[in-house]
């Protein structure tokens, strides 16, 4: 804590007290890959994981909040992937750091497999678009999502 830049230490301090509240740790940035029988393997790495929630960090100065987090398919990738590789259905917990006011939250969002179906349908939206970029050799900006991308020098489906 010591060497880190002053506008975040109040927050780690916050972060580190808070810590003794997730008991029974599993794993800490683990990557799990699971298949969720869309035909690819999905990697994923919690932040934490327990016997009792998944816990996702996120510092923001402000874009991160409890509409934001609840909105994000991140949550539900980790609860469907955990579910379907430990059989047990967790709450996702996001901690919250702000750096802008030095506050950090607790937000517990209970996900549901209705979520993980929405997710998947999600998924495979997203793999067709990507599919038909391949196929037409066309890389659209923006197509893939809310923010402007050009998948064309990313995308895992080019050649070059």
């Amino acid at each position: 804590i010591a060497s880190m830049d002053t506008s975040i230490k109040k927050i780690a301090g916050i972060l580190i007290k808070k810590a003794s509240k997730f008991s029974d740790i599993k794993s800490l940035d683990t990557p799990y890959i699971v298949d969720l029988g869309i035909g690819i393997p999905i990697k994923f790495v919690p932040d934490m994981l327990t016997e009792h929630e998944i816990v996702e960090n996120k510092l923001t100065g402000g874009y991160y909040d409890h509409d934001m987090i609840g909105r994000q398919k991140q949550g539900t990738l980790y609860f469907a992937g955990i579910k379907q590789l430990f059989g047990i259905s967790l709450p996702v917990i996001y901690q919250i750091f702000n750096h802008k006011n030095k506050t950090a939250k607790l937000y517990k969002l209970e996900k549901t497999d209705k979520d993980t179906q929405e997710l998947i349908e999600w998924i495979k939206g997203t793999l067709l678009l990507i599919k038909q970029c391949y196929d037409s050799k066309l890389w659209d900006v923006g197509k893939h999502g809310r923010y402007d991308c050009d998948l064309s020098f990313a995308c895992p489906l080019k050649t070059t």
